[in-house]
């Protein structure tokens, strides 16, 4: 990077050409997840022996951890996120233990963030956990993705529609009972549809 921490532009150069000599399906799976997270769990704890670090990556963490995306490959990765009411944490996280070593789903990156507002409309908001999800690209993260999704409207988890690309629109339906009234708010403010998107016409919006 330069002086401010900002990521030049022959890095994402070498990136690229990194990212066209991987398999396409990349290098994270269910037997070299573990390994990569052991890599990475060292080159953390040397890290914290120099804990000062500029600006610029304290407000954008992901800044020289880039190469994590170049891992997927080609067919890169899907991102599923929901809001979890805070009593059902421990079914999920059984429900996930159980895709891991049943489905062999490698789940390269899990975190959670504590949410303490009100929801309303198709806000992603409320009270509760909300957990995110990466894993690659395949049919049988597709099946295990299906599964959490009917697992996830069960326990009257939240999905974000904006980060997971994947998402129906009976699935929107299910979680946001005031998906309804947003359309019709939308259609009264823009009756001809003039603005529209992939994610609005995906969702029936």
């Amino acid at each position: 990077g330069d002086a401010d921490g900002a990521p030049k532009p022959e890095c994402r150069e070498r990136r690229s050409a990194l990212l066209r000599r991987l398999p396409r399906g990349g290098l994270i799976g269910y037997r070299t997840t573990p390994i990569l997270a052991r890599l990475y769990r060292a080159k953390v704890q040397r890290g914290l022996r120099n804990p000062k670090i500029s600006h610029y990556n304290a407000v954008f963490p992901i800044h020289g951890s880039e190469g994590y995306f170049t891992l997927y490959g080609q067919r890169g990765f899907h991102e599923a996120q929901w809001l979890v009411p805070m009593d059902h944490i421990e079914p999920l996280v059984a429900h996930l233990e159980a895709a891991v070593r049943d489905d062999k789903l490698p789940i390269a990156l899990a975190s959670a963030k504590l949410f303490d507002a009100d929801a309303s409309l198709l806000r992603y908001s409320g009270k509760g956990v909300s957990f995110t999800l990466n894993l690659p690209r395949t049919p049988g993260a597709d099946k295990a993705l299906g599964d959490l999704d009917r697992f996830m409207l069960d326990i009257g988890a939240r999905p974000n529609l904006i980060k997971d690309g994947r998402l129906s629109v009976a699935v929107a339906e299910a979680g946001y009972p005031e998906i309804d009234q947003f359309r019709k708010r939308l259609h009264d403010f823009d009756p001809a549809r003039i603005f529209r998107s992939e994610l609005s016409e995906r969702l029936a919006l």
